[in-house]
């Protein structure tokens, strides 16, 4: 399995504390229905294709070795498993519309990139965030980058959702300041349904970092219908509860990848349900509020 990256993204300030830079990592183990960053989950490299900016000049099927683009009836044809990623198309485009999602890392320019902010990081506590996909599915690239983050003193967090090698998670234990744990649904039946896996080795991944002493902050998509029914919601107080967690993000599902989707080729299966109302989010928070939970952010 290959190590890709797909986007470095810096001045965050919505994972992890302070001022982040964001490494994305290409390939996930789950599907989820509502993801936000569909070229994340394949640990393949895409052909991306930005329809809304092409203006069919037909350049790219001029210009393709392996015939990959056809225009039929004002529409650009894409042929998506005859590519071989050599980058001529992109090149060509005059428009930008066309990219390739996933390169090999560089560790020097990452680090470049990374230092460029580091007295933003040192005035307000920020620093680096691993996340995709699932950053700790690429075991030799986290371990290398964490490192060389650890020997400039940067803090560093990795935004995972627990379905990843144990292995994996005890070795980086040391080099990782704060985990942003997805958790999904508490029920193993409604996590297979809505990511294409249970949550069986989430769940003993969360135990086996919490019994390490970790820093955690729980994140938790709302997700209306799937995982926004007060069963869900004590589900996941519960188990906060019985782990002593005390941390939890809460975020609203949104529609603002979908335009990803069909970008990469693929069925956005989502696109008739509406986000959470401001209300019900605020309910949410309250209801972790009630039940104990010191910290409870919205985003």
């Amino acid at each position: 399995m290959e190590d890709l990256i797909f986007n470095i993204q810096r001045y965050c300030l919505h994972d992890g504390p302070g001022i982040r830079t964001v490494l994305f990592l290409k390939g996930c183990h789950l599907q989820c229905r509502w993801c936000s960053n569909p070229e994340s989950q394949r640990f393949t490299r895409e052909l991306i294709h930005k329809e809304a900016t092409c203006i069919k000049c037909g350049t790219c099927v001029a210009k393709c070795p392996q015939q990959v683009f056809e225009i039929r009836e004002g529409k650009l044809d894409i042929t998506r498993q005859k590519c071989d990623f050599c980058g001529i198309c992109v090149r060509e485009c005059s428009t930008t519309s066309l990219e390739i999602s996933g390169e090999n890392p560089d560790f020097d320019k990452i680090m470049e990139i990374i230092l460029q902010d580091k007295s933003y990081y040192d005035m307000s506590g920020g620093g680096v965030t691993l996340s995709g996909g699932e950053a700790l599915a690429h075991r030799a690239f986290c371990r290398k980058i964490l490192t060389l983050l650890k020997t400039e003193n940067i803090h560093t967090a990795v935004e995972t959702s627990g379905y990843t090698d144990t292995q994996t998670l005890i070795e980086m234990l040391p080099l990782i300041d704060l985990f942003l744990f997805d958790l999904k649904h508490i029920s193993a039946e409604a996590h297979l349904r809505g990511t294409g896996k249970d949550n069986q080795l989430i769940l003993d991944n969360l135990t086996t970092v919490v019994s390490a002493g970790a820093n955690i902050i729980i994140r938790y998509t709302l997700i209306p219908g799937f995982n926004s029914q007060p069963e869900a919601l004590s589900g996941i107080a519960d188990l906060m509860k019985n782990l002593n967690l005390n941390e939890i993000d809460i975020l609203p599902y949104h529609r603002l990848g979908a335009e990803k989707y069909k970008n990469s080729g693929r069925n956005y299966e989502l696109a008739a349900l509406l986000p959470p109302e401001h209300e019900t989010m605020q309910e949410v928070k309250d209801y972790f509020i009630k039940r104990g939970i010191k910290r409870v952010t919205l985003y």
